[in-house]
């Protein structure tokens, strides 16, 4: 387990027993996460693959989902991993960041480290990586895959290419007393989910890559024939599309847009909105979704709900029970078991209103109406605040009168003109 180091701008922890996250992510199984690659004599350039290794799912994870990558040899005799971690041995923590389909290609190396945290024994090693997990061992290496934690982990995979590949008895601190060697790690499987390969610093998957069910992955990997080594050169993955036939659809977000509202009054509007992308599984309930506050969200009762879409495209919604003359932020969205998406955000503004109702205060009406230069408020109230509207809900004058003063209206071409006197909104017509 002697490593090349290497600078890398990745993350590296000190400690014993490596932390695992409080996230949802998917439980795996043995032979859920394969190996593809592992080069330890490539320098990055353009169509090379550099230092590192690739692996890929067979099944959909969950976004936050925690892989482990290790060469600390697993010890039978004490059942654990071997004690001694020198200064080079290393732990690797993959986070899946988003949701990940089953077939997908990831890789770690000094141009690839999202999702990665290295661990190791060492704190002098604050920016450091080890260049791969098989360079520069003239004895050869392994590398196990598991979840779980240190004390207690689960394998799912793991490759060595050593000249005996899993050693039969292997103490506590390693063959040597300073960590080398590896036993078989409990559940895998020679040459099924731990693969024996002769020792070469570079290997790749070389066999078939066209689609097939998780378990005709499995056999094709486990498969040493179908791997390729070079002591020398990286070798190079078959490019294509890897595709694992009997994985479900991963769950997606459904995409949606959120158009001008149109057809407002002072209490109804027409919100508009397009689902572009159903995404998957089909959408179970759209509409839009609306409130005084900017950045309504499905929490709210102030939305429509439309039940169940199978296809895109633009639709339709009524909305409802609104405020006069008030400011409105709507969005367009569409609920899936992957989660709600949205639609920008869009504004309207409701019609001033032009119905007369009564109100908590004093009577007050206008008069003369229709008017040919102005009007006066009768109002018991000795004092009265009058807005004169376009239809629209354009204010034109804002003035406070007196008990039965005149309000002058001469400089308003004719027209039908909306009047607000304290709580009391009138239509007046201007000859």
């Amino acid at each position: 387990m002697k490593k090349t180091l290497t600078n890398l701008a990745i993350a590296i922890v000190c400690l014993s027993n490596f932390p695992s996250g409080l996230l949802a992510q998917t439980t795996l199984n043995t032979g859920d996460i394969v190996l593809l690659a592992f080069n330890g004599d490539g320098e990055y350039s353009p169509g090379i693959t550099q230092d590192g290794y690739s692996f890929m799912p067979l099944v959909n994870l969950e976004a936050g989902t925690e892989i482990f990558f290790t060469d600390i040899g697993w010890s039978n005799e004490a059942n654990a991993f071997i004690s001694y971690m020198g200064n080079n041995d290393m732990m690797i923590k993959y986070t899946a960041p988003t949701a990940i389909a089953a077939g997908t290609i990831i890789r770690n190396d000094e141009m690839n480290t999202i999702g990665f945290t290295a661990y190791s024994s060492n704190t002098t090693y604050t920016t450091a990586f080890f260049e791969v997990f098989f360079t520069g061992n003239s004895t050869g290496d392994e590398i196990l895959v598991f979840q779980g934690s240190r004390a207690n982990p689960t394998f799912i995979f793991a490759a060595s290419q050593r000249p005996v590949a899993w050693d039969s008895n292997i103490p506590a601190n390693g063959a040597d007393g300073q960590g080398s060697g590896s036993a078989l790690p409990p559940g895998l499987i020679d040459d099924v989910t731990a693969l024996s390969l002769p020792h070469f610093d570079n290997y790749a998957y070389t066999g078939s890559i066209s689609p097939a069910t998780k378990a005709e992955w499995k056999s094709r990997i486990g498969n040493p024939a179908n791997w390729t080594g070079d002591d020398t050169n990286p070798t190079i993955l078959n490019s294509g599309s890897y595709t694992v036939t009997d994985a479900p659809l991963l769950n997606t977000l459904a995409t949606v847009t959120t158009q001008e509202v149109t057809s407002i009054t002072s209490t109804t509007a027409v919100g508009n909105g397009n689902i572009t992308v159903l995404g998957v599984p089909n959408p179970t309930q759209y509409g839009v979704v609306w409130s005084t506050s900017a950045n309504p969200t499905v929490e709210l009762t102030t939305k429509t709900t439309q039940g169940e879409i199978s296809t895109t495209g633009a639709f339709t919604s009524s909305i409802t029970d609104l405020t006069a003359n008030t400011t409105y932020y709507v969005k367009a969205y569409a609920t899936n078991t992957a989660g709600t998406s949205y639609g920008e955000e869009v504004s309207f503004k409701t019609d001033l209103g032009t119905d007369v109702s009564n109100y908590s205060g004093n009577a007050s009406a206008i008069f003369p109406n229709p008017a040919t230069d102005g009007f006066v408020i009768n109002s018991e109230a000795e004092t009265s605040m009058v807005a004169v509207y376009d239809i629209s809900g354009c204010l034109l004058i804002s003035q406070q009168v007196d008990k039965n003063s005149y309000v002058d209206i001469s400089s308003l071409p004719k027209g039908v003109y909306l009047v607000k006197a304290n709580a009391l909104i009138t239509k007046l017509i201007k000859k």
